[in-house]
């Protein structure tokens, strides 16, 4: 299974951003572990990519994945422009798993958007976390539940 990590990260600061690249990096790393494969994370602060260029590998990689992994640092229109995109692919093709699920998370103290706290769609949850580290189990917890069956499924 492909999954794709998103998050908010235009507005941060150097320090911010380079602590949040790493838990990323960490995220990947044991999604990897459990057996995931996971698309690459390019966030917006590769000061060589244009907005074009931008656009493209988001939307390519949210064309590409089978889960959509959200994680929600600030309101951000360019993370719900990722959702967005995943979730049409899901009603476009009425069928799971392409992509699987889109799944958003946020700390419990993050100010997020009320609309990605209230969104109701058939292959979107939205999650708070009290650590990073929880974010894999919080997944497949969703994960499982969304698929409504305890096996893991298959992706050819």
């Amino acid at each position: 299974m492909k999954i794709y990590i998103g998050s908010a990260v235009q507005n941060l600061s150097e320090l911010d951003y380079r602590e949040i690249t790493r838990k990323i990096t960490w995220l990947k790393e044991e999604l990897v572990k459990r057996g995931y494969e996971v698309l690459n994370y390019k966030g917006i602060r590769d000061r060589s990519a244009t907005p074009r260029e931008t656009y493209k590998w988001d939307y390519a990689n949210c064309m590409a994945c089978h889960a959509f992994i959200a994680i929600a640092l600030q309101p951000s229109i360019g993370l719900g422009m990722e959702i967005v995109t995943c979730l049409e692919r899901c009603d476009e093709q009425d069928w799971k798993p392409d992509p699987a699920f889109v799944f958003a998370t946020a700390a419990k103290d993050t100010n997020v958007s009320k609309l990605l706290e209230g969104w109701e769609h058939w292959a979107f949850t939205f999650r708070r976390f009290k650590t990073f580290e929880d974010i894999p189990d919080i997944f497949e917890l969703e994960y499982k539940e969304y698929l409504g069956r305890e096996s893991e499924p298959t992706f050819d």
